[in-house]
This record gives structure tokens, C-alpha cells and sequence, in this order.
């Protein structure tokens, strides 16, 4: 495939191909890969949409070869990072709240008798 793109893209474009798989240093391998794994007639396909200067194109082209290149190199896919959900549970039962209570960072914590007080209007309780 060729690694240069069309002249009729702008330079923000070819940015933008480029970052659609991660990179310069990224489009670069997968070209070199596409060039030593693919045959003939998939690399004149993928040159014939590269040459046909459509960044939509282009993009959706290179999706089919990164896929390709990551069925036959074991990618697992991208990991995203974030926290984890905060489950919003109130107590269970009555003796939840008997026990919460009578820690005794509730007589001497004010945020842990807050958390007490917060958990305990989550919680659905017949007294």
C-alpha cells in the first residue's frame, strides 16, 4: 500500500488518516505489514481508494486493514481507563445499622457518621 498519502489531501487531513490508527509511527507499520502480508490485489484496492484522495474512504480502508493486521497479530483490543462504578447501596438490615453505629469512628468521625446518615436513607428499611 502506499504509505504517502494523495496530494490533493490537505495536511490536516493526512493528520487526521494518519491519528484514525493511532499515528504517524502507527501508519507506518501498518503499511509495512500490508505490504509484506497482503496480496497483490488488495494492496491495488487499498492504493485505488489512497489515490482517489476521499478521507472518508481512506479511513474506512484503513479500518479493514488495521482489522486484518490485528486478527493475524493477536490484539486484544484498546484498554480504557476510568473509575470504577461506585455501587450506591444502603444497608441491609437492621443489625447493618445497629453495627454501623456502634463502630466507634461514629462517635468520633464526622464523615464516617455522614457516610452512616447517607447510607442509611439509601437504604429501604421498615422500622
Amino acid at each position: 500500500p502506499q504509505a504517502a498519502a494523495p496530494p490533493d489531501l490537505t495536511e490536516n487531513e493526512v493528520n487526521q488518516i494518519k491519528n484514525y490508527v493511532g499515528g504517524e509511527t502507527e501508519y507506518t507499520q501498518l503499511m509495512e505489514w500490508s505490504a509484506n502480508n497482503l496480496d497483490e490485489a488488495t494492496i491495488k484496492g487499498f492504493d485505488d481508494v489512497v489515490t482517489n484522495g476521499n478521507p472518508q474512504a481512506i479511513k474506512l480502508a484503513l479500518k479493514g486493514l488495521m482489522a486484518e493486521y490485528e486478527s493475524e497479530n493477536g490484539y486484544e483490543g484498546r484498554m480504557l481507563t476510568g473509575k470504577a462504578a461506585k455501587a450506591e447501596v444502603g444497608f441491609r438490615s437492621q443489625a447493618e445499622v445497629v453495627a454501623a453505629m456502634s463502630d466507634p469512628r461514629y462517635d468520633k468521625d464526622e464523615a464516617y457518621r455522614a457516610d452512616v446518615f447517607a447510607k442509611l436513607e439509601r437504604s429501604n428499611l421498615n422500622y
